[in-house]
């Protein structure tokens, strides 16, 4: 039996976020605060080459939305295996594409380096993607959106047929990737990244920081529809960066490239965390954090005080496989911002080679 603190909470996650939702109207917007820039990253040393990167485009099975995504694989020969990247809320594709800091590679880049092919998609209701309903817009509908992607890529819908697909998300994204593989059973591996089965300090407040996107100054002139939030301007750099690991200019960047969260997905995000889910998972599982995220870290389930006190917590939940946990040093929620992102990158390759060869085997 578990632990009666991790039993509950998926319910104390929903219970945060219906607190902060309700009161939308009364919270004021945060200031960004000057903070010196962190040192350099060291780059990523490109060994395939500039990868070669085109639009995918999918249609979401029972639906009229088409799921829109960035493809890019290494030049040469195209390899055996793509990795399918999911944001989380309030992000779309930029969480994958952009670059944390002057000199180093963005996520797709660093995986073309390593001879990885990705593609970056934008969640339903986001960037180039359809925008259904947003209380239809839901973990489960985004896993079987996802799914199609999924089936694309095997079938060779999108250029090659790859032979193994490893779904990637971050935050609720990796609830949706976890949904996918429970209710599809098509992918290799999990790559869990800004997810835990923990509540931070910050969690409750970040619940306050979402306004309805028709209202936003980033967002407005899009016309997002009723039951569409994002987060409050100058709120992303308190809730997802670690301002000492994180260039000024990725914290705006962040600010003018965000994206929304629906009515449905906030309905559901307890459902990502559901341990039952967690338990049917039957494929490896890589749980990654940063260990200043203070939005799942730091609370009273996970400390993240090292990569072994979080595989401890996660493995009484995924008790059906076999899981490692990665913990990058002073890096926010946002792993893909952290300027020494590319220490994460490296072992998540590394990570990727040897489940590749342990399946092969």
């Amino acid at each position: 039996m578990l632990p009666r603190r991790l039993r509950c909470a998926p319910r104390r996650l929903s219970a945060l976020f219906t607190a902060g939702t309700s009161g939308l109207a009364l919270t004021a917007g945060l200031v960004l605060a000057p903070a010196a820039a962190p040192a350099a990253a060291t780059p990523s040393a490109p060994s395939h080459g500039t990868p070669a990167c085109r639009e995918l485009r999918v249609p979401a099975p029972g639906t009229s939305v088409t799921v829109a995504g960035r493809l890019c694989r290494p030049a040469g020969p195209a390899p055996d295996t793509v990795l399918v990247l999911v944001p989380g809320i309030t992000y779309d594709r930029h969480y994958w594409t952009s670059r944390p800091a002057p000199g180093a590679a963005s996520f797709q880049e660093a995986m073309a380096a390593a001879g990885l092919a990705t593609v970056a998609v934008d969640r339903p209701g986001t960037g180039a993607s359809g925008r259904p309903d947003a209380s239809a817009t839901d973990l489960g509908s985004e896993a079987d959106a996802l799914h199609a992607v999924v089936g694309a890529l095997r079938t060779g819908a999108g250029g090659p047929r790859y032979r193994r697909v490893v779904a990637v998300g971050h935050s609720f994204g990796s609830g949706v990737a976890l949904a996918e593989s429970v209710r599809h059973a098509d992918v290799d591996a999990l790559v869990l990244t800004g997810y835990g089965h923990g509540a931070g300090p910050l969690l409750e407040e970040f619940g306050r920081s979402l306004h309805p996107a028709a209202e936003d100054p980033v967002l407005s002139h899009d016309h997002p529809p009723a039951g569409y939030s994002t987060t409050r301007p100058g709120t992303r750099a308190r809730f997802f960066h670690n301002l000492s690991d994180t260039w000024p200019g990725t914290v705006l960047r962040d600010e003018v490239t965000k994206s929304t969260v629906t009515s449905g997905e906030l309905a559901t995000l307890g459902d990502a965390y559901a341990p039952a889910l967690a338990a049917r998972v039957r494929v490896p599982v890589l749980v990654a954090l940063g260990g200043e995220d203070r939005l799942v870290c730091h609370g009273p389930w996970l400390t993240c005080t090292s990569a072994e006190q979080v595989a401890g917590v996660e493995r009484t939940l995924f008790t059906g496989t076999r899981l490692t946990a990665y913990l990058l040093p002073e890096s926010g929620h946002a792993l893909e911002a952290a300027a020494n992102a590319g220490q994460w990158h490296g072992f998540l390759a590394g990570w990727l080679r040897s489940e590749a060869a342990r399946s092969s085997g």
